[in-house]
């Protein structure tokens, strides 16, 4: 893959705080993001690609087994990417966890990732797409042919995101990808110091308000069940 300009003074921020209960059964009892996908930490799939698409600086969000996770870095070369870790003291949700990073922040807007996705989108274009709508945030959203399992998006014409349909109902249609562009007043206005999820408090109050969502067929995978982690490294293999 080539490098892809313009990205080096845009931060990334990578939720990489979870427990991965649901994992435990296959992965044992480590921080999500290390569990092994091709013989090789999910993480190190993560940083690779924002690496190569750009990016120069990544905040690490992080919470349960944080040490091993700092014990890993410190034991690879990452020549090209600074790291800066963020540790919660206590769980904190994914938008409390975006809140905390806060101060570690040094661009406007900042990109945002779930620690357990991993999808085969452009950044460059991602950024593009933001900027152009002057939007508060934006989601990227994979189509999916079988969307119940993540619950699907209303989308509308020029991308804007109309509504959220629950998992469990609609049968396909575009899917939350796990990857954002957000601007940092809506971090700012993210309560601090308590718990907040991003997915269920905080995206659907901006519906309306400059909530926009990037669309496309890409391929994503997330590793948060047993099935889609035994999935993960054949993904990761075709690319």
């Amino acid at each position: 893959m080539e490098e892809i300009a313009g990205l080096e003074s845009v931060s990334a921020l990578v939720l990489a705080g979870g427990e991965g209960k649901r994992l435990q059964s296959v992965v044992g009892q480590r921080a999500k993001v290390l569990a092994q996908v091709g013989g090789k930490p999910f993480l190190s799939h993560l940083l690779s690609r924002l690496r190569l698409q750009g990016i120069r600086r990544v905040i690490l969000a992080l919470g349960c087994f944080h040490q091993d996770v700092l014990d890993y870095l410190e034991s690879q070369s990452l020549e090209g990417l600074e790291i800066v870790p963020v540790i919660e003291d206590g769980p904190l949700g994914t938008a409390g966890a975006i809140r905390h990073a806060n101060s570690a922040l040094t661009c406007d807007p900042v990109i945002v990732l779930n620690g357990d996705t991993y999808a085969e989108v452009s950044l460059e274009t991602l950024l593009d797409f933001h900027r152009e709508r002057f939007a508060a945030v934006t989601l990227v959203a994979a189509y999916k042919k079988a969307a119940q399992r993540y619950g699907s998006i209303e989308i509308g014409e020029d991308g804007r995101v109309l509504g959220f349909i629950e998992k469990g109902k609609g049968e396909s249609g575009y899917v939350n990808a796990g990857v954002y562009v957000v601007s940092r007043q809506v971090i700012q206005r993210i309560p601090a110091d308590r718990a907040v999820s991003w997915e269920r408090e905080v995206l659907p109050t901006l519906v309306g308000e400059g909530l926009f969502a990037c669309c496309g067929s890409f391929r994503f995978i997330d590793i948060g069940t047993p099935a889609s982690y035994r999935r993960a490294a054949q993904f990761l293999e075709r690319q």
